[in-house]
């Protein structure tokens, strides 16, 4: 049986994402990136979908970025989905997993030039390139919106209420990010209780 070690933010897409690829009848993992000041909320939805779902929770730290004797300022650093991405195609090739699945949606790409079509494409060519050849990024849900991920979400009867979405720190939701208001606009749409 192939093995998928499937990102898992704790978010919707996510989620989906994870349960396509179990209906699809791939062996799963998921992959989180721990952080410094990392929400609960966001943990404890990483904990629940993993145990949820039956499936090993791997995570990797990543910490902000310091020069052990350099006396120059230090500028925050955003990690991206290349990074992101860099580091699962690693240790998915290392531990013998063939396929690295992300949870991107269309409306991703309006704000991620990194989260669209032409970007896991050439991400693929250059895996290919690299000593982890057998590793495929996959993306299931590139040609659906936002709403469309929810909807499949819900016809395949996940507790989406579990999920965390929020960009802020917790431990409740901020109310005003764009994650915020894009998943209170759609659970308000389809009439769905946030509680």
């Amino acid at each position: 049986m192939k093995k998928s070690l499937v990102l898992l933010s704790g978010g919707i897409d996510s989620y989906v994402a994870l349960a396509l690829e179990k209906g699809a009848g791939f062996e799963c993992s998921t992959l989180s990136f721990a952080y410094e000041g990392q929400p609960i909320p966001e943990l404890r939805a990483i904990r629940e979908i993993s145990n949820r779902e039956n499936v090993i929770n791997y995570s990797i730290f990543h910490p902000s970025i310091s020069f052990l004797g350099q006396s120059l300022p230090i500028r925050s650093f955003v990690p991206n989905n290349l990074l992101y991405y860099s580091m699962a195609v690693v240790f998915a090739g290392n531990n013998g997993f063939q396929r690295v699945v992300g949870g991107q949606n269309r409306d991703d790409f309006t704000y991620c030039s990194d989260a669209g079509n032409s970007f896991y494409e050439s991400f693929n060519n250059l895996v290919k390139s690299y000593s982890f050849k057998d590793v495929q990024i996959f993306q299931p849900l590139l040609d659906k919106t936002k709403r469309e991920v929810v909807e499949l979400g819900l016809s395949l009867n996940l507790p989406l209420k579990i999920t965390w979405s929020c960009e802020g720190r917790g431990p409740g939701t901020c109310g005003v990010c764009p994650n915020c208001t894009s998943r209170h606009k759609i659970f308000n749409d389809l009439g769905i209780s946030l509680k």
